[in-house]
């Protein structure tokens, strides 16, 4: 899949996900933070001095959900782009998520090709969401 130079911030409470996606991302150009937790996540989020493009988000998680820290996106920083990367994914929730201006999600299990070519297609989107 292509690579980049862009920042990303891996946000998965599964610790083998959430490494092998940095890696891959890593050994394809990208600069990648990872957060293990949903706070966490928003702690990193909430520093604005660093500089982030893309974050890749799992739904459920201790601590904050997929969808707090979305919300939070929107408010602290509007224009990041995001990918949510879930198991399981209702109606409902997806209604909730695309009402927050979300298009872009990926089902697990996934393949890291189609994680790479979509997450490059949603950076180089004009928009802040990607539409499919």
């Amino acid at each position: 899949f292509p690579g980049g130079t862009e920042t990303l911030l891996v946000v998965d409470d599964e610790e083998a996900l959430r490494t092998l996606l940095a890696k891959a991302l890593g050994w394809k150009g990208y600069k990648v933070n990872t957060a293990a937790t949903g706070l966490e996540a928003i702690e990193l989020l909430g520093d604005t001095t660093q500089p982030l493009d893309a974050v890749l988000l799992d739904l459920n998680m201790p601590g904050a959900t997929g969808l707090e820290v979305l919300k939070f996106v929107r408010i602290a920083r509007p224009n990041l782009k995001v990918m949510i990367l879930s198991g399981h994914l209702t109606p409902s929730a997806r209604i909730e998520f695309e009402q927050l201006g979300q298009r872009e999600f990926v089902q697990k299990p996934y393949k890291l090709e189609d994680i790479g070519r979509r997450l490059r297609e949603l950076i180089d989107s004009r928009s802040t969401v990607a539409h499919r």
